[in-house]
């Protein structure tokens, strides 16, 4: 009886654990499970991957794998631009997308276009959800880079550099001037003039903000993300918030009305509020978020030194 339970344990873990694993190979292919197109068949080598996610262009570079393809929306990043040779894509731009001839292509989901994508190559989408069942919990972040490793056959590495990037982070947080695990922040995003809270783990700095530096969400700010309503309105008091910074990511840097009206909205002082460039805290890759907590730490000492 105790042989059996241990049996049907160890088959409803493989059964969580299934989704982006790999469940056979030969000489030349492998099959992986996905969420979205169960068992795919993938190239043993991936070499011309178009990966249309903002995490994983520079993930699939830090892993050794070149993309020939990413999302137009990341041009403007400095890191993307400086490390990778790729072609940017409009999402549907199928003759680009052909003319790259991949051999596999990772889209977002849902996407619209996917469908098409698959007559150039096997096509993954992928919800930005993480599972119960992955040694990175609530890191949704580090979760997809495994995700990643697997699809590119390079699922040791991802866990190597994924646990020496939890490593890292403690030695960053250990440059700032003051510590700020008691401390209070929102991020949010100007989008066409249009503010919009983030949660945690969703890129645009969340991730430097508040699993490397270690700032606290509050309640406040979580209680507003749970709602139908992420919009943040400049005419309304925020100060319950109770807020020591404010990350915006923006694109409209040396706009100091904005700074000035969404410190007034939350009740703190104006250089408690800072600017963020939107394409270089766009991407939650692990080169994008090492390279936007150095940047936080450098603008955060300058106020505390």
């Amino acid at each position: 009886m105790k042989k059996r339970l241990l049996t049907l344990s160890a088959t409803i873990l493989l059964a969580g654990c299934s989704t982006y694993q790999e469940v056979s190979s030969d000489e030349n292919t492998r099959v992986i499970t996905t969420e979205q197109a169960g068992h795919l068949e993938l190239n043993k080598e991936i070499k011309r991957p178009v990966l249309f996610r903002a995490a994983d262009p520079l993930n699939a570079e830090l892993l050794g794998v070149e993309p020939v393809g990413v999302n137009s929306q990341l041009k403007g990043s400095e890191l993307v631009e400086e490390k990778l040779d790729a072609t940017f894509i409009e999402p549907g731009d199928f003759e680009t997308v052909e003319s790259l001839d991949p051999d596999l292509i990772v889209t977002y989901a849902p996407d619209e276009y996917s469908a098409t994508y698959r007559d150039y190559a096997p096509t993954i989408e992928m919800r930005y959800i993480t599972s119960a069942f992955n040694p990175y919990k609530k890191r949704i972040y580090l979760t997809h880079f495994y995700y990643l490793g697997v699809m590119l056959n390079k699922e040791e590495e991802a866990k190597l550099i994924a646990d020496e990037f939890l490593e890292k982070m403690s030695t960053l947080r250990s440059q700032l001037n003051q510590q700020v695990l008691d401390m209070n922040a929102a991020v949010i995003v100007d989008e066409d003039d249009t503010y919009y809270l983030r949660p945690k783990f969703s890129s645009f700095g969340t991730e430097a903000v508040y699993d490397v530096l270690g700032f606290s969400q509050p309640k406040y700010i979580k209680r507003i993300l749970e709602s139908d309503d992420y919009k943040i309105y400049e005419t309304e008091d925020y100060s319950a918030a109770k807020l020591d910074y404010l990350f915006v990511a923006t694109d409209d840097l040396n706009n100091d009305n904005k700074k000035e009206a969404l410190a007034k909205a939350f009740d703190i002082n104006v250089e408690q509020v800072i600017f963020m460039d939107i394409d270089n805290f766009r991407p939650n890759d692990l080169q994008s978020i090492e390279f936007q907590s150095k940047e936080l730490i450098q603008t955060l000492n300058k106020l505390n030194h």
